[in-house]
């Protein structure tokens, strides 16, 4: 008896397991481009126009809340700011 329900409390962690780490997406920067989520929360990092730039991979992972992977591609980037950021950066805090 006590190594059925072992066996059941096991199976229960293991399915747990299995719903928190499903869940986790990779987001695969594409694009330099300063640009939002055209639907942020609906798991797919998209601007409106098929790429995948830095600002909406980190908009979808907050929406979608948990542990996400943002990749970036390899080398050196350089980002272009939007001018609402430009201005954002400039003020003082």
């Amino acid at each position: 008896m006590r190594t059925f329900i072992k066996e059941k409390y096991l199976l229960l962690l293991f399915f747990l397991l299995l719903i928190v780490t499903g869940n986790a997406q990779n987001f695969v920067v594409n694009s330099i481009v300063d640009a939002v989520d055209a639907n942020p929360g609906n798991g797919i990092c998209d601007d409106g126009l098929g790429n995948c730039p830095l600002r909406a991979a980190i908009q979808e992972s907050n929406a979608l809340g948990g542990a996400h992977t943002i990749t970036l591609p390899a080398g050196t980037l350089l980002f272009q700011l939007q001018e609402s950021m430009k201005m954002l950066l400039q003020q003082e805090i």
